[in-house]
């Protein structure tokens, strides 16, 4: 029998989350097998389980974003070795060790914590994509480049949503680029915040369109030709494309609801932070190779975040193939630097998710909690506002996280850490 591991999974569509056992991989070529220390839960993890979309085949592991350890390196991979600290893209992360490509790993600075890492990810990937792709993004030069010779420098920028995820990533991006004015929305508490990423101009995000577009005509008469909406509700699309100028590029986390006028010239574009697409990989090779150096200079700063306890905690239960004395020698190194293990909630007023099609007929909304058929786009709204201002955001899912885990500890017979 293979090597097996804790995991936490999704048994079936629309259900509750289970522990239970899986093999640990083997890293294949140009791949690394992962100890997971900390892992960041993204809005997509509890839309899967609320509302089943994407994923159709069962029991399922879902997760994207951890920071780890090194446990094994996959054949041509001379970048890292075992025992590397390591953010990363993971694959099926719902484990305790987890697949990555190493193309899409960096290495973690000692001044940098496995918590904090873990925030990076899909938030700055999504960010990244939205404002540098070319075909899921505004196409701008990546100021990592060569070829980038400060071309945006006092061009404008709208970034909505500047305290989420994705828009603290853009935030930064848009100054690393030359962006001026940086102007960005959040909530009055997250404006300091908001300026330590960057931005130069805030804005309280429950102004209207109307009083925005007006306090911005005073900031600038250059026209706003980028508007980044990491929020991506039906409102602030509405903003976002009255903001636009002609010929501008509104980029979105979601499906659009506002369309594109042929006359004006003006187009939107769902960002899609997938490295495995062939379309995407040239751009992430390049950003995930500068990654560690971004964050070693404080030129990216991390997320903010709120620890959960007894996140992997089910982690440090030996495996059954594993004896005594690598166990020990583990848990000194792991001592020894000293990781928080626990899951990660990014701590934003909108969380998105960066390959919604928020679409009713294929997400089941209708169904959603015994919802009648007719009542499907009141329960897709009623899931985006609980997620509108959320300093607890995820609280449900949070707590059957940690209960599923806790039972999982008490099954081994080892008491769980708070």
């Amino acid at each position: 029998m293979s090597p097996q591991q804790k995991a936490l999974f999704l048994p079936n569509k629309q259900g509750n989350f289970e522990i239970g056992s899986r093999s640990i991989p083997s890293p294949g070529a140009g791949q690394l097998l992962v100890k997971i220390q900390s892992a960041a839960l993204n809005p997509i993890d509890y839309k899967i389980k609320d509302t089943g979309m994407f994923v159709t085949d069962y029991p399922a592991i879902l997760g994207n974003d951890i920071a780890g350890i090194v446990e094994e390196v996959g054949e041509g991979v001379n970048n890292f070795r075992k025992g590397d600290r390591v953010l990363n893209l993971g694959l099926q992360i719902g484990a305790c060790i987890a697949l990555t490509v190493a193309s899409f790993t960096a290495k973690i600075p000692s001044s940098k914590s496995f918590d904090s890492a873990a925030t990076v990810p899909l938030g700055l990937d999504t960010a990244l994509m939205g404002l540098y792709g070319n075909h899921f993004g505004a196409g701008i030069t990546p100021p990592w480049t060569k070829s980038a010779s400060g071309h945006e420098s006092k061009k404008p920028i709208v970034i909505l949503g500047g305290s989420s995820s994705v828009g603290s990533y853009a935030i930064q991006l848009a100054r690393l680029s030359g962006f001026y004015p940086i102007i960005t929305t959040a909530s009055q508490s997250n404006e300091e915040l908001v300026r330590n990423y960057g931005a130069t101009h805030f804005f309280d995000r429950n102004v209207s369109g109307k009083q925005l577009k007006a306090s911005i005509r005073k900031i600038t008469d250059s026209p706003i030709e980028i508007v980044y909406d990491a929020i991506s509700l039906p409102e602030t699309q509405s903003v976002a494309w009255e903001l636009l100028a002609n010929n501008g590029t509104l980029v979105l986390t979601v499906s659009a609801l506002v369309k594109e006028d042929e006359g004006k010239g003006r187009k939107v574009i769902q960002t899609l932070a997938s490295p495995s697409l062939p379309q995407n990989q040239e751009l992430y090779h390049s950003s995930w190779a500068v990654v560690e150096q971004w964050l070693s200079e404080g030129t990216i700063q991390p997320n903010k975040y709120e620890v959960l306890p007894n996140g992997l905690e089910v982690c440090l239960h030996p495996h059954p193939h594993q004896n005594p004395a690598e166990k020990q020698t583990e848990k000194s190194k792991e001592e020894d630097s000293q990781p928080h293990l626990g899951v990660l909630e990014e701590d934003d007023e909108f969380e998105e998710f960066e390959v919604a099609d928020w679409d009713d007929s294929s997400t089941d909304l209708a169904h959603l909690k015994g919802a009648a058929p007719g009542v499907a786009k009141s329960a897709g709204d009623k899931l985006w506002e609980d997620n509108w201002d959320d300093d607890d955001i995820e609280d449900e899912f949070s707590v059957q996280l940690r209960n599923e885990l806790s039972k999982a500890g008490k099954a081994t017979g080892d008491p769980m850490q708070q």
